[in-house]
């Protein structure tokens, strides 16, 4: 007897396939199998979700074969709860069998164009997409790619510094998904100190996907202290360095620097910063003055009040973050600005 197949994990068991899926959306990382499978479930909620959509990578191979793993990027809506809709999901089930039969029975076939017909197939940047294939490529024991050895090469200072224009952007996300091999991130870590400004931008923000060494992360944080400390602070540093810290352990020195960055009036109104915050360092608003002070400076924007209602609804999708948005639109000790747009957010969510 047939087990019934209901969800994307029990249909990659049914292949006799190993399976791993990754967020794509705020920043890239592995959701485990047993959470992924608690989400499909019903059980819980997605736990990053990003414009009410789970944005999945899944990488789905079999290790008694040489052959190509399969590769899906789909963005999965999600109810007002945050949780899966089903009948979407046994949708893309569906289109998944008939591509994986079509592998099967006709190896020739491109299965890929099947799910290109799907309006939950979606297209990752560059950026997310080199480091899907760094990242998927450690977990099934592939080597690095091609781009690997010159980028080492680069940041290890064998090579001029003029010279990172010819570097791929895949070899870049290769060293930083292997921080933990051969030294990397004390390699990454000599490299920022004198990498021009864009292969060093292009680092810090490929390394928001990682979980940096605490050396690193303060090594980076003192990069920003500096540029903030200075006449003029760097605000295309200030926003790809938030990214590289915004997974690190370094909770407290990070919330520091957040705090200062919004009390710097040079650079507390810029909106790529603000975004920043936002998208990846969501986790730090559960600090009470850093959620406060950065819906003061949107709200300050020149479209402050669209701005508000777009970073609020956004975030109050994340489980967690709704408490912590809450405290923050409660409190009394606020400006005129952002008493608007609070107003302005209760009267768009009573239309709806």
């Amino acid at each position: 007897m047939e087990t019934a197949v209901n969800t994307i994990t029990d249909f990659v068991k049914s292949l006799d396939a190993e399976l791993r899926v990754f967020d794509m959306g705020r920043r890239l990382y592995r959701l485990s199998n047993g959470q992924f499978q608690k989400f499909e479930n019903l059980e819980i909620p997605y736990p990053t979700p990003l414009q009410r959509h789970a944005w999945l990578g899944f990488l789905i191979w079999w290790n008694e074969t040489k052959e190509e793993p399969l590769i899906w990027f789909l963005k999965l809506p999600l109810d007002e709860q945050g949780k899966i809709i089903p009948a979407t999901r046994d949708d893309f089930i569906q289109r998944l069998m008939k591509a994986i039969q079509n592998r099967v029975n006709n190896p020739g076939s491109k299965e890929q164009s099947i799910l290109n017909e799907s309006e939950l197939a979606f297209t990752p940047n560059q950026e997310r997409m080199a480091s899907f294939h760094a990242k998927s490529s450690r977990f099934i024991g592939k080597h690095a790619s091609s781009y690997y050895e010159p980028a080492i090469s680069y940041l290890k200072g064998e090579q001029t510094p003029e010279q990172w224009e010819a570097l791929g952007l895949q070899g870049l996300a290769d060293v930083c998904a292997r921080l933990e091999d051969l030294n990397h991130a004390e390699i990454i870590k000599k490299a920022l100190e004198w990498l021009p400004e864009a292969p060093k931008y292009q680092v810090l923000a490929l390394l928001e996907n990682e979980e940096i060494p605490t050396e690193l992360a303060l090594y980076i944080l003192n990069l920003l202290e500096n540029s903030l400390d200075s006449q003029a602070p760097n605000q295309a540093l200030i926003a790809s360095g938030l990214r590289a810290l915004s997974g690190s352990k370094t909770i407290q020195p990070r919330q520091a620097l957040i705090l200062k960055i919004l009390s710097t009036p040079s650079i507390q109104d810029d909106l790529e910063i603000l975004s920043t915050i936002v998208s990846r360092c969501w986790m730090d608003l559960e600090n009470p003055e850093i959620c406060h002070q950065l819906f003061e400076r949107v709200a300050k924007q020149e479209a402050g009040e669209q701005i508000f209602v777009q970073f609020f609804i956004d975030l109050v999708a994340i489980p967690g973050v709704r408490t912590w948005l809450m405290e923050m639109v409660r409190r009394t000790e606020r400006s005129e600005e952002l008493s608007r747009c609070i107003g302005q957010l209760f009267g768009a969510i009573q239309k709806h």
